[in-house]
């Protein structure tokens, strides 16, 4: 009885999110593919005269259904929160799916153009250079810095530290890390 109650519930609460017209539209782009489906059956309608012969043996019989009743899951209520969980995503999965679209139809005439695909590489190629040098440089510095950081036993006092606030390059990596907490508390 509790069960019936709840798939009650369910079918309700997927009854009111099918008032929402965002879902409304995600639901008609996702039926607007239901040729390309059709076509996918009719290919399958094909595969049946291979089939058939199979399916007039009676012992395969018997073993599929005892595969498909041990694998199938009975109507559950994770099963109908799932469902319910994916129709609440579809809208944003549609506009996930017309961006990569459009965003194919872009890329598409540049790969497949002979002339304009040597251009775009190019583009590219120009564009990521200065900063493939710039990440390679700074790692560079970076790597260097370490291997003599580690190499250098110095240890800093109190007036150690004043001296070393005198230097512009700290100061001004005070200011920029100064700056950026005070970014990062006023975006809290």
């Amino acid at each position: 009885m509790a069960y019936a109650q709840m798939v009650d519930q369910n079918v309700d609460a997927l009854m009111e999110m099918m008032g929402d017209p965002e879902i409304q539209s995600a639901t008609i782009t996702v039926l607007s593919k239901m040729p390309m489906l059709a076509k996918l059956f009719t290919a399958l309608e094909l595969g049946g005269a291979l089939v058939e012969p199979l399916a007039k043996d009676e012992e395969l019989i018997d073993m599929a259904i005892d595969s498909v009743t041990k694998l199938a899951k009975p109507l559950s209520a994770e099963n109908l929160g799932a469902a319910m969980a994916l129709l609440e995503k579809l809208p944003m999965l549609v506009k996930l799916m017309n961006w990569l679209e459009m965003g194919l139809d872009l890329v598409e005439p540049m790969i497949t153009d002979k002339e304009l695909l040597p251009l775009t590489v190019n583009t590219v190629t120009s564009a990521a250079k200065p900063v493939a040098k710039c990440a390679t440089d700074n790692f560079a510095m970076l790597k260097t810095a370490l291997a003599k950081a580690e190499k250098d036993t110095t240890t800093f006092g109190v007036f150690g530290l004043m001296r070393l606030l005198k230097d512009p390059t700290v100061q001004k990596g005070l200011r920029i890390a100064n700056a950026y907490l005070n970014e990062v508390s006023t975006k809290k």
